[in-house]
């Protein structure tokens, strides 16, 4: 997964613009919405858990990726 995100941000470090804490806001936003997304709804769809469940694994996820992004930013702006 870290070599996902770090290729991710290489790629589109560029098209974030603003100080690093709104930059890795936006890449956390972005990585969660391709990539978290599906993946909840891929579980949800596959096994049985609540709608609530799913909803908890995909706000831990975007806080993941929020994160990440923040890390990203500031280390290689």
């Amino acid at each position: 997964l870290s070599f996902a995100l770090a290729w991710f941000w290489s790629r589109f470090k560029a098209q974030l613009p603003g100080y690093w804490l709104l930059r890795g806001l936006k890449f956390g936003l972005a990585y969660a919405l391709l990539a978290t997304l599906p993946s909840m709804w891929i579980t949800f769809s596959a096994i049985t858990v609540s709608l609530g469940m799913v909803f908890t694994w995909f706000a831990y996820g975007l806080l993941q990726a929020v994160v990440c992004g923040w890390v990203f930013a500031r280390m290689n702006p």
